[in-house]
């Protein structure tokens, strides 16, 4: 399960510091599984363990060519001009290319959403 990515599922306080505070639909680098109950990963700048049991494994079949990126959205986009994207937290995108250093055009993976 390394470099695995996961959707959580639910709400979960971390009960020491080694823990990670997760919300629903935060996206969520698993980079070791601790065991069958534990994982451990990274995301929005922290990292720690966290239940396996409020996670779900996010599978998509897209082939990252040279250049391309995924990004997890982590709040609200209602888009600033008529070909942006309206992203929800917790979508992930595929980035198809960069327009600048702040923006991507891209594609909402497992949708045809493309901005």
């Amino acid at each position: 399960m390394s470099k695995t990515i996961v959707k959580i599922t639910h709400d979960y306080a971390g009960q020491s510091s080694e823990e990670l505070n997760v919300y629903r639909d935060d996206i969520v680098q698993v980079s070791k599984v601790i065991d069958r109950q534990w994982l451990y990963g990274h995301c929005n700048g922290y990292e720690g363990n966290f239940p396996s049991s409020c996670a779900t494994e996010i599978e998509f079949q897209e082939q990252l060519s040279e250049g391309h990126e995924v990004f997890a959205v982590i709040s609200d986009f209602h888009g600033e001009e008529s070909n942006d994207l309206v992203l929800k937290r917790g979508d992930l995108v595929l980035g198809l290319q960069p327009l600048d250093a702040n923006w991507w055009n891209g594609r909402v993976i497992g949708s045809q959403r493309v901005g």
